[in-house]
């Protein structure tokens, strides 16, 4: 149990060659014009080699379809943004679209500050989309991993019908 990026953990979980990649396109923009922000998105795209602090897709583990989820502590520590917050929600809305359950791995320094609220309003989007999979019936599995802290916590890391965490993380 110790930090590690997350297309290692997907390889690790995911039967091979079975993970399916989606909302790859979904970045990180700078709604606020916060200074500086626009050049600290790119230097941790080429420092983590991910375009977002989270990474979905659709996979099968032990041979049973999922939507996984596993959040980039490599990329601004995994703070949650708008992009963070739409690839969750949408990808809660595929797994209600082709019931299916849901396993997130999560990391995260919180919301991320240079988005100020629109980073926060992602708590309540993805907990509402988390509450419309569960009321279909869904099963969602979190795995809590060092750190898993902030917005994400106040959020959808605390929803799961089933909820694991590493030993020794900071919860």
């Amino acid at each position: 149990h110790f930090r590690m990026k997350a297309r290692q953990r997907i390889q690790m979980i995911a039967d091979k060659g079975s993970f399916h990649e989606l909302y790859s396109n979904m970045k990180a923009d700078n709604p606020l014009n916060f200074p500086g922000y626009k050049d600290k998105i790119e230097t941790v795209r080429v420092a983590s080699s991910e375009s977002e602090a989270v990474v979905c897709g659709a996979a099968t583990i032990g041979k049973q379809k999922c939507c996984l989820f596993v959040m980039e502590s490599y990329f601004m520590m995994g703070s949650m943004g708008s992009a963070v917050g739409e690839k969750i929600t949408t990808l809660f809305e595929y797994a209600v679209q082709y019931r299916m359950p849901v396993i997130g791995f999560t990391v995260s320094g919180g919301a991320r500050m240079q988005e100020g609220l629109l980073s926060l309003m992602q708590m309540a989007k993805t907990s509402g989309a988390v509450e419309q999979h569960s009321k279909k019936g869904g099963l969602y599995i979190t795995v809590l991993t060092d750190p898993t802290t902030g917005g994400v916590t106040a959020s959808f890391a605390m929803l799961g019908d089933i909820i694991l965490s590493e030993p020794n993380a900071t919860i």
